[in-house]
């Protein structure tokens, strides 16, 4: 058995795992599971807003806002509507 100890619920049998670029953590069976559904939501996610949040982008930087104030605006965005499901 192992005993590496599971970095989110601390059981002893995790084995390491790169579950993104960059991104490894030790996790158990259950965590393991819950991290490919994490990654699963993340990627569906994205690729449902790219295309609008692309062409959004596009017609604002046409209009002349920056770029970087753009993608300030998406991640103030993205970060209210974090806030609004917590408090669901």
């Amino acid at each position: 058995m192992n005993i590496t100890p599971c970095d989110r619920c601390h059981s002893n049998n995790a084995l390491p795992l790169e579950h993104r670029p960059g991104h490894t953590e030790n996790l158990c069976p259950a965590c393991t599971a819950r991290a490919a559904l994490e990654d699963a939501a993340t990627l569906h996610l994205r690729a449902l807003l790219a295309p609008a949040v692309a062409a959004w982008a596009q017609h604002w930087n046409a209009a002349g806002v920056r770029l970087d104030d753009l993608a300030d605006t998406v991640g103030s965005v993205a970060a209210s509507l974090g806030q609004d499901l917590s408090d669901r």
